[in-house]
């Protein structure tokens, strides 16, 4: 790949450590990581925007994207996994509940 500069480097770098750590499950980490290439991504549209040879850019863009889509697919997969598990302690709850009211 191109130069493509330092932002947009940095950008492309926290993203895919964001994907690592969505693999991973750690998304406290990715939250916090999110926020930083945010950051990042408004340096690169600020000052290097434009300044560097347009396909590169579009290729870290588009990479970023592509990564960006699996984080999400993860981040998906995870909540649902969390909806169940907060059915299964409503379940759970009324359950016992239940039991409580028996004679």
């Amino acid at each position: 790949m191109a130069e493509i500069g330092q932002y947009l480097q940095q950008s492309l770098e926290v993203t895919r450590s964001l994907l690592e750590l969505a693999r991973q499950g750690e998304w406290d980490a990715v939250f916090e990581q999110q926020k930083k290439r945010l950051e990042f991504l408004e340096s690169w549209e600020a000052h290097e925007k434009g300044t560097i040879p347009r396909d590169a850019e579009e290729a870290a863009l588009q990479e970023m994207l592509t990564l960006n889509d699996e984080i999400v697919e993860l981040s998906s997969g995870a909540r649902d996994s969390v909806q169940k598990e907060i059915l299964g302690m409503r379940k759970s709850k009324s359950a016992t509940s239940a039991y409580k009211k028996c004679p």
